[in-house]
């Protein structure tokens, strides 16, 4: 009983806090989407994702406008990883969706919007 009692105020407390989070994420959004080349400069100087960037990836990045990450428990943990992009000469797709299952041994690709 008291154990049950801790996880639903858990469980309540965790759903406000999300509902404070998606407020601010999405004001932030709308902010960022008016930043023309905001999401090359991250990718650019990410120490990381800088190094796997070719020239063509960077001016490909200038065209995005949102990243969106959802991460799920059920009925099995993943994530999804929502791009969008504003029209241009590399593909037609205004939304790329890719899906990954997080396990124990690390992340991996289950699904993505095809290419075109």
């Amino acid at each position: 009983p008291v154990n049950q009692k801790a996880q639903r105020a858990h469980a309540r407390l965790k759903h406000k806090t999300s509902q404070r989070r998606k407020v601010h994420l999405e004001h932030r959004s709308a902010i960022i989407q008016g930043i023309r080349g905001f999401w090359v400069e991250v990718f650019m100087n990410h120490p990381q994702m800088s190094v796997l960037m070719s020239k063509q990836d960077a001016d490909m990045l200038h065209f995005m406008t949102n990243l969106e990450v959802e991460e799920f428990r059920h009925p099995t943990r993943h994530c999804k990883i929502t791009l969008s992009f504003r029209r241009n000469r590399y593909f037609q797709n205004e939304v790329i969706v890719k899906e990954y299952l997080m396990k124990v041994t690390g992340y991996h690709a289950s699904r993505s919007t095809p290419v075109q």
